[in-house]
């Protein structure tokens, strides 16, 4: 029986996060889980076509893979037949890449980075799904009183989520879903 995209890109991702923690210490590859849960609460999620959805449950689990892992590349995904039009997303949400998917010395200028996404459908839905997870009001509690311990330093861009969320949904047409996939559980989700 053949595995199924989903499962490849799932099983990529806890390889390459195999090892990485958050900064609360939890296992890092819950992060792409919830982030995959996500993306498929997006409330137009049916509009899209089965290639597509499967190219967004995909992306959402690989979206982290080719920007912090220099073990796997576009073409390392390609190798293991994840859709091209998920690795194509993959691309545009790592900023150590361009449009084309070529490695660059410094990241991608914020403003470039916001505009490729946003124009993107696929990208976009899984961008907002991420930001969702990186915005839950819980982990931000949680990360904030590891930073007054001292346990954890202060992130170094604090206002990256928001400011992000309103460059990508400058309508608020996904802000209701935000607002309830910011308050879920992640310990639960």
């Amino acid at each position: 029986m053949a595995i199924s995209p989903v499962t490849t890109a799932e099983n990529i991702a806890r390889r390459a996060h195999e090892a990485a923690v958050t900064k609360t210490g939890e296992p890092y590859i819950h992060h792409p889980r919830r982030v995959a849960a996500n993306v498929k609460e997006i409330p137009d999620w049916g509009m899209f076509s089965d290639a597509e959805r499967e190219a967004l449950e995909c992306a959402a689990w690989l979206h982290d893979v080719v920007e912090d892992n220099p073990n796997f590349t576009l073409d390392s995904l390609r190798s293991e037949d994840i859709p091209e039009l998920a690795v194509d997303v993959v691309a545009l949400l790592s900023k150590n890449l361009d449009v084309h998917g070529n490695v660059l010395r410094e990241h991608v200028a914020e403003g470039d980075y916001l505009t490729r996404i946003r124009i993107h459908p696929l990208a976009l839905r899984v961008k907002l799904a991420d930001l969702a997870d990186n915005s839950n009001v819980i982990r931000q509690r949680e990360y904030a009183s590891m930073i007054a311990s001292g346990a954890v330093g202060p992130n170094r861009n604090p206002d990256r989520y928001p400011r992000y969320r309103a460059a990508l949904d400058p309508d608020g047409e996904f802000g209701e879903w935000f607002a309830r996939r910011i308050l879920l559980d992640p310990h639960k989700a």
